[in-house]
C-alpha cells in the first residue's frame, strides 16, 4: 500500500485541503519486475508521500484474484467490530421501512439474519455468521444481495 497526499485548491475561498488515501494496487504480471513496472506506470502521475513499497508479492490463482476483486467491488461495506456493516440512506421513513421489509425477505430465504438499526431515513445493517462468530462467505453473499436490492 502507498500513501499519497494531494493538495487541492478551492479557488472560490482560497483554502487548501489535504487528502490522504491508502491505495491497494493489484496487477497481474509474470514476475516482480514486471509488476513493479506496471505499478509505476499506473501510479506515475501521483505525487508520492513516501517511497513505493512492494509488499506480499506472490503468485495468486485466477480464482483468488477474482474473489479479491469482487470483494473490493462492494460499495462502502466495512469490517468493523467483528461485523460487515453498511448504512443505507433513503428519501424518507417509508422508503427505509420498505427496504427493511425486503431485506427481511432476503434474510428469511437465506436463513441468515442481520442486525438492523433504523433511524428515520437511514438503515444500518450488521452482518456476521453467528454460529461461527465471524464474518463468512455467507455474509458477503447477503451483502451482495442487499446491494443489488438497493441499486434496483
Amino acid at each position: 500500500m502507498k500513501k499519497f497526499t494531494k493538495i487541492l485548491e478551492n479557488i472560490a475561498e482560497q483554502k487548501y485541503f489535504e487528502i490522504t488515501a491508502e491505495v491497494t494496487l493489484v496487477v497481474k504480471a509474470e514476475n516482480e519486475g514486471e509488476a513493479g513496472y506496471l505499478a509505476d506506470s499506473i501510479l506515475g502521475g501521483i505525487e508520492e508521500q513516501t517511497d513505493f513499497i512492494v509488499q506480499n508479492i506472490s503468485e495468486i490463482s485466477e480464482e483468488d484474484f477474482k474473489k479479491q476483486f469482487e470483494s473490493n467491488q462492494m460499495d462502502n461495506w466495512n469490517e468493523s467490530g467483528g461485523f460487515l456493516q453498511k448504512t443505507f440512506e433513503f428519501k424518507d421513513f417509508k422508503e427505509a421501512l420498505d427496504f427493511i421489509n425486503k431485506v427481511g425477505m432476503i434474510s428469511e430465504s437465506m436463513n441468515h439474519h442481520p442486525e438492523i438499526i433504523n433511524n428515520y431515513n437511514k438503515v444500518h445493517l450488521k452482518l456476521k455468521t453467528h454460529d461461527k462468530n465471524q464474518i463468512t462467505e455467507l455474509d458477503h453473499k447477503m451483502a451482495k444481495k442487499v446491494d443489488d436490492l438497493f441499486n434496483i
